[in-house]
């Protein structure tokens, strides 16, 4: 198959993902001999944001991470490295996963997610199509896609317009147009959905009735927390939710 020239990388011209202003395509770099994906955009300026987010928080287990940068007249390019595996959401829907499993899951996600949030960055759209696994191993867990996040201010709060989010991964009653306030709790809130979905196989968009369908209560209890409908009732921070499901083991 005849391959595209992109800077330096050789481009499979057929790509292998799509998002509202993005193509993703396989390449390879002849530079330092290894397979990477490269997301193209016409979004120029949030592809710059997204870049600069990935390069700042670095090589990291659960982050899918960033080799390079560019850009031409019309079109953003982020380079990253090529993870093997699946995206969550396009395992079979009703996929249940063992407890045991589905919590070291969560776990590994939230450590993502904690080292995403001490650089000062929400990620706001973590759902099953952002987070890649392979053969279901926990420590192949990786979350990807920053171009939905945001940074936090001094005080760790965000007002404005949310730009990303996924039904049945975000609170229901949070407004969708007007401002809004995001903090530290908005990325455990769908940490702890996710936690939800491996257990039932389903997007808890009722999130009582979801969580009605867990046997053991008190894994209920520290997920009913972290995804309470009022913002200053949930987990705090990541290794705050980290640490109970690390004692719940």
């Amino acid at each position: 198959m005849s391959t595209k020239k992109w800077r330096s990388y050789d481009v499979d011209p057929q790509p292998i993902g799509f998002g509202s202003h993005s193509k993703v395509y396989k390449g390879y770099d002849p530079i330092y001999h290894r397979e990477v994906v490269i997301k193209r955009t016409t979004e120029i300026e949030r592809a710059n944001f997204e870049a600069m987010i990935m390069k700042r928080y670095g090589d990291h287990p659960y982050l899918v991470q960033y080799y390079d940068f560019f850009r031409d007249e019309h079109h953003a390019f982020i380079v990253m490295e090529k993870v093997r595996g699946d995206r969550l959401g396009e395992i079979r829907e009703g996929t249940k996963r063992e407890e045991e499993k589905a919590i070291q899951i969560t776990i590994n996600l939230l450590q993502g997610i904690s080292h995403l949030n001490s650089i000062g960055f929400f990620h706001t759209d973590i759902g099953p199509q952002n987070i890649l696994i392979n053969n279901d191993d926990p420590d192949s867990v990786k979350l990807l896609d920053f171009g939905a996040a945001v940074q936090a201010g001094s005080d760790g709060i965000f007002k404005g317009v949310r730009k990303g989010g996924t039904v049945g991964f975000r609170p229901a009653d949070e407004p969708k147009k007007k401002e809004i306030i995001l903090d530290y709790s908005t990325d455990v809130y769908a940490a702890a959905c996710i936690c939800v979905y491996l257990l039932t196989g389903k997007a808890p968009f009722k999130p009582r009735e979801a969580l009605n369908e867990l046997r053991n209560n008190r894994l209920k209890g520290i997920l009913m927390k972290a995804m309470h409908v009022e913002r200053e009732k949930r987990y705090h921070s990541a290794q705050e939710l980290i640490k109970d499901l690390e004692n719940f083991r």
